[in-house]
């Protein structure tokens, strides 16, 4: 019988399971497939599943997206809590073992992908900025970034999004299968609109202060990954107006949306 070849990610992890062997740089010159089999379960139009959908993109790490819906019976399947998206990794594809099939979900995505797929993809661009150390001493200052993009990406997630998706874009979308035309929409969700304008006056107030948090340039984080399906849902809804065409209410992060439509992660997620 043929000795079964063992793939990067396989190598990968035997090489950081012990402390008594050397760190080893796997070989990023290798063909997409040696990642094993990738897959994304989830609501195509869910915010999250975009977010996870972008960040593999930018990280050129192929995957099989799978549409599924929140607390289906086969996202119940590998998460109880039934919410998505939902990750699964097979090491070694099709062939990989039952024990070695790696399930995540929610917020244990983005840890996976940072601190696994990325070492093993074809691209240098980090994501979450990295810990760096030197002589044993962790760097303060990596410390701080990391942290504050992780505090920014805990608001985005637990205030920002919810209000935005559940607080006025899909009732808006309801109110518009009924017939409602924009004012009426408009009108209706008042009170969630304004919750939605005091919440962007602090989102656009710290990014300008701080544009490193939200691209500016090639400096693409987490945080842009986050904002953006939510904000470009925003955009096409009865109140676009508020991040879009020639006077939106929030000049800066209109510029940073037309910034992020030129990223070529959103160009292919458009397309799918």
């Amino acid at each position: 019988m043929p000795t079964r070849r063992k793939s990067r990610t396989e190598v990968f992890l035997k090489s950081t399971a012990s402390n008594n062997l050397a760190m080893t740089t796997p070989d990023r010159t290798g063909k997409p497939e040696d990642l094993g089999l990738i897959e994304l379960f989830g609501e195509p139009s869910s915010p999250f599943v975009r977010t996870i959908s972008l960040a593999l993109s930018e990280l050129n790490i192929h995957y099989i997206p799978i549409a599924r819906s929140s607390h289906s019976d086969e996202i119940k399947s590998r998460n109880p809590y039934g919410l998505t998206p939902v990750l699964i990794h097979r090491p070694d594809g099709l062939y990989a073992r039952p024990e070695d099939v790696i399930t995540l979900s929610e917020g244990s995505i983005r840890r996976y992908v940072d601190e696994l797929l990325f070492p093993l993809s074809s691209t240098h661009r980090h994501l979450t900025p990295p810990l760096r150390s030197s002589g044993g001493v962790v760097d303060a200052k990596t410390v701080v970034s990391r942290s504050r993009l992780d505090g920014l990406i805990s608001k985005l997630s637990q205030t920002i999004i919810p209000t935005l998706d559940a607080g006025y874009i899909k009732p808006a979308s309801a109110l518009a299968k009924q017939g409602k035309d924009a004012e009426t929409i408009n009108s209706t969700l008042a009170e969630p609109l304004t919750r939605i304008h005091t919440l962007l006056e602090i989102v656009e107030g710290q990014a300008a202060k701080n544009a490193k948090w939200l691209l500016e340039g090639e400096n693409l984080t987490w945080a842009d990954l986050f904002l953006f399906p939510v904000l470009d849902d925003l955009r096409s809804s009865p109140a676009g107006h508020l991040v879009s065409g020639n006077s939106p209410n929030f000049a800066w992060l209109s510029g940073w949306l037309r910034r992020m439509d030129e990223r070529v992660s959103v160009e292919v997620g458009k397309k799918a």
